[in-house]
């Protein structure tokens, strides 16, 4: 990994950022830093939550939880909250894709996860069984529609409608 140096496109503040050494000396076309990022969504209807600590029995963290303009909507439409969503994502109900408890893995399932299998339930339960990668739920809301949730170790957890994606 090498260091690409470039400036935030709405502030101007100086960023830094890592890519891959096929990328060095690669230029950022536009670029905002995480405070511009987090007002840009803001400002087209979406909503940030920082949470101090996961429910119980969550079996990865959420951190920073960014949802979408239109999960908040469709939230908003079916009369429900992100919360209920989120704390089944974390404690491995997910929806379309199964429940952590209920998914058997074979060894190398275990072991290589996207690798093995196309099965989302099983990449989410190698994932989480091995502290990498994203973890995917779907859902249908109150109304119909369908609601993701994705969690990244390094990148926190962003609910959104698939369209959004």
């Amino acid at each position: 990994m090498v260091k690409v140096r470039s400036k935030c496109g709405a502030c101007g503040v100086p960023l830094e950022l890592a890519v891959a050494d096929e990328f060095k000396g690669a230029g950022i076309a536009a670029s905002l830093c995480p405070g511009c990022m987090d007002q840009a969504f803001l400002d087209g209807g979406g909503a940030i939550l920082l949470m101090s600590k996961g429910p119980d029995g969550a079996r990865f963290p959420l951190g920073k939880v960014t949802i979408t303009g239109g999960a908040v909507e469709a939230l908003a439409d079916a009369g429900q909250h992100a919360a209920s969503f989120l704390a089944r994502h974390v404690r491995g109900d997910w929806g379309k894709h199964g429940r952590f408890d209920q998914i058997e893995l074979t060894d190398d399932e275990r072991r290589r996860g996207w690798e093995a299998t196309d099965d989302s339930g099983k990449i989410n339960k190698s994932n989480v069984l091995n502290r990498r990668g994203r973890i995917m739920s779907e859902y249908a809301t109150a109304r119909g529609g369908r609601l993701w949730v994705i969690s990244g170790w390094d990148d926190g957890t962003t609910v959104l409608l698939p369209e959004e994606y």
